[in-house]
């Protein structure tokens, strides 16, 4: 069926939804995928902000994935890896709260109608907005792991309730390939609750042999969040949270030095009391505010749950780095370029591994390596180090600190270094965690053998015919591929052994921003819905009154 453009693009992710027209650069929407139920009407609320306190309010995913536990797998010796791929669970009044809120209000002549961020609106508000929605195609994205249920059902929710004229459905691999112009690659999509491997060849995602794993932004995360603990760092939630107090705090003249007079102030004296009335006040007024700020009763557990993972996200990307050893010379080439194979110039590779954080185990001392040194050293939960506010916190370094929004002063390189390492050497750091944190034993999780080891794996699945075309165009796309470093770091370790991309020629690709990297899929589904020779490719309302949801199968590959 051919339809006129312009279409919809709905990128519906863990963390992130984002959906805007086809064709345009960036979406017109990006709200957290979460939706609220009100304690009391029951009815659903969006978006949400969780920077402001609210009450008796719970929280809901949209679509998560849901990795097998170790309870629910058989107790055999070893599990094949298909045993371990995740399913996904979509919640389906939120799935349309979201699209129809998203739409509407990007439909919505005025700003006025669309609430602002942080404000609660309600889809009912829209209106006849609504109901424009028959009017425009929807392309929405899908995991790049096949799931039919999960497909079937985003099918008859965007025809039964949101009453569109056609649709598509893309897995966001092959969507990341055309946000970068390619066709095909491997992509590497490292984003809030999993992280991806899937090769495209030609425009087509190959589910079968990719790969997906829960080791990504929301594990990083948790295991920041036991380093904070270890130093009895109170885990504050976003809405909690303000600014110290202190000069330029507080606005105004709160913040006044005591012993500054006033400027044309005749009377000394009356001046300095003046100022120390006002600083008095500031205080008085900061710490109303930090008690009002600390009042959790009647916030919903799931809402708390949220805002701190909001507050443990943001100072995880603000502190944490990937350790790339020594700077590069002038004589080495940037990595922006990042190519390599045989053909590379011995002189533009880099003759040796780079410096780790870590001192990594070699097999023949694995026993007698203690890993993660600055997780041993740290006080254990019920030490006698005392958290003061604006008191600084060492953590084995001093060059890299993170100041808290309370004040509190976060220092070290090693430790800002050794959480990203994960996504690179997981056992050796998450060793000394393993006896302490169920959730660092899960099958999934011990499973994962490092983003180079599973690159190795995934293309080692792929037909050797396809390998080349799949190594030429290595795709890094999600959210927290934006990691300081994680670039320049994975180009080295492609460089350094060519055994991970079986000595064939590869080329490492990323959207330059880390927004355009958070919004990939989108970026490549705008591109994929605008193109002329795409029209043809929608599923219409006719061929699914026809055939019904199954029609999916057969139409969008």
């Amino acid at each position: 069926m051919e339809v006129p453009i312009p279409a919809f693009v709905v990128d519906v992710g863990s963390l992130a939804t984002r959906v805007g027209y086809a064709g345009d650069d960036c979406p017109w929407q990006f709200h957290p995928s979460f939706v609220g139920i009100s304690a009391s009407s029951k009815e659903l609320r969006f978006p949400l902000s969780f920077s402001e306190k609210r009450r008796h309010l719970a929280v809901e995913p949209c679509l998560y994935p849901t990795f097998p536990s170790a309870s629910s797998l058989s107790p055999s010796p070893s599990s094949s890896p298909a045993s371990l791929l995740p399913s996904y669970s979509l919640h389906e009044d939120a799935f349309e709260c979201i699209l129809r809120s998203s739409i509407s209000c990007c439909l919505s002549p005025s700003p006025a109608a669309c609430a602002p961020a942080g404000d609660f609106c309600a889809p009912d508000d829209f209106g006849a907005a609504g109901e424009s929605l028959r009017d425009f195609p929807v392309l929405l994205s899908e995991p790049n792991l096949h799931c039919r249920a999960l497909r079937e059902k985003m099918v008859e929710l965007a025809f039964e309730k949101l009453d569109v004229p056609a649709l598509y459905l893309a897995p966001r691999a092959m969507l990341a390939c055309f946000a970068v112009g390619r066709s095909g690659g491997l992509v590497v999509d490292v984003g809030a609750s999993s992280l991806s491997i899937a090769p495209v060849v030609e425009g087509f995602c190959l589910h079968r042999e990719a790969g997906e794993w829960p080791v990504a932004g929301d594990f990083l995360d948790r295991v920041f969040s036991c380093a904070l603990t270890r130093h009895n760092l109170p885990l504050l939630p976003l809405f909690a949270t303000h600014k110290k107090y202190g000069a330029g705090a507080g606005g105004g003249g709160g913040g006044a030095s005591a012993s500054a007079p006033l400027l044309g102030s005749t009377r000394p004296h009356a001046a300095s009391s003046a100022a120390v009335g006002a600083d008095a006040g500031a205080k008085a007024r900061a710490q109303a505010r930090r008690r009002e700020l600390l009042d959790w009763e009647g916030v919903e557990e799931s809402f708390l749950y949220q805002s701190q993972a909001a507050a443990l996200r943001h100072m995880r990307e603000t502190f944490c780095s990937l350790f790339l050893g020594e700077a590069p010379t002038a004589a080495e080439p940037k990595p922006a370029a990042a190519t390599g194979g045989p053909g590379l110039a011995p002189e533009k590779a880099p003759q040796k591994c780079p410096l780790r954080p870590l001192a990594l185990p070699a097999p023949a001392r694995e026993k007698a390596f203690a890993p993660s040194r600055w997780l041993a050293m740290l006080p254990a939960p019920g030490g006698n180090v005392r958290s003061l506010h604006g008191a600084s916190v060492a953590l084995l370094g001093s060059q890299n600190a993170l100041e808290l929004p309370d004040g509190t002063r976060l220092q070290g390189d090693e430790l800002s270094n050794t959480i990203p390492e994960v996504l690179f050497h997981p056992q050796a750091i998450l060793q000394p965690l393993a006896e302490e944190e169920a959730w660092v034993c899960e099958p999934a999780v011990e499973a994962f053998r490092g983003i180079t080891e599973e690159i190795h794996a995934v293309a080692s699945r792929v037909e050797a015919e396809a390998r080349k075309d799949v190594f030429n165009g290595i795709v890094l796309a999600g959210g927290c591929s934006g990691i300081p470093g994680l670039y320049e770091r994975l180009s080295r370790e492609l460089t350094r052994d060519a055994s991970i991309t079986m000595g064939l020629k590869w080329r490492l690709l990323a959207l330059p921003s880390l927004f355009e990297r958070r919004i990939s899929s989108w970026i490549g589904g705008s591109i994929l819905a605008s193109m002329s020779a795409f029209q043809s490719l929608w599923c219409s309302r006719e061929e699914y009154d026809e055939h019904g949801a199954s029609i999916v199968e057969r139409k969008c590959y």
